[in-house]
């Protein structure tokens, strides 16, 4: 990380302009888990070149960690404005909308960036979570079951379906979402562990 920023700190000294030098000094700070400065310096770069699309995205992401959910639905949907095949941008707009409780264009969010990439295993979890916020259980359970079969390597999915079943009692079914989990992957402690834990159930 150091070597990366003496780096980028050399080509931004020798070309205050240029923009990609800022942005990777973002992603530097944002590595040190310093989201002020990432966020600042992602924003300096913006200032020099706009449609940065991985600076719009990283801008967005590094708001939404501060909780400055108003700032990263607005780097979000300009990014969504320079690529309107961005998943990562629609996926980013919902979640920061959904952080501020506007639910219904958040989920609109979640299955735009669905449709755009049908195994996006973040908007998919997302999308999930917002129906068990408004709770609609059924359609959660059919977001994770969903993202099962369209990401079946993605952990998260499989833990909150067998969350949902194991806060209603339905035992079977979540030991069943386990086992699934472990045919996929053997080697997962946290499915082996929660399987042990329903076994007492």
């Amino acid at each position: 990380t150091a070597e990366a920023e003496k780096c980028f700190r050399a080509a931004a000294d020798a070309n205050p302009s240029y923009a990609e030098a800022w942005s990777g000094l973002g992603d530097v700070a944002e590595t040190r888990d310093d989201g002020t400065l990432a966020l600042a310096q992602y924003e300096k770069a913006l200032a020099l070149k706009p449609d940065l699309l991985y600076t719009l995205l990283n801008a967005g992401l590094a708001a939404g960690k501060l909780n400055r959910q108003d700032k990263a639905e607005t780097w979000y949907r300009e990014a969504l404005r320079v690529d309107p095949r961005s998943a990562e941008a629609a996926n980013g707009i919902g979640l920061a909308l959904a952080k501020q409780g506007e639910f219904d264009e958040a989920r609109r969010n979640f299955e735009n960036a669905i449709a755009m990439r049908p195994g996006f295993a973040g908007a998919i979890n997302n999308l999930g979570v917002l129906y068990l916020q408004l709770n609609q259980v059924k359609d959660a359970i059919a977001a994770f079951s969903y993202g099962i079969r369209e990401a079946p390597d993605e952990d998260i999915l499989y833990l909150n379906l067998g969350r949902i079943y194991t806060r209603a009692g339905n035992f079977d079914e979540a030991r069943q979402v386990m086992r699934q989990l472990l045919r996929r992957k053997p080697d997962s402690a946290v499915a082996r562990h929660a399987l042990q834990e329903l076994e007492n159930k």
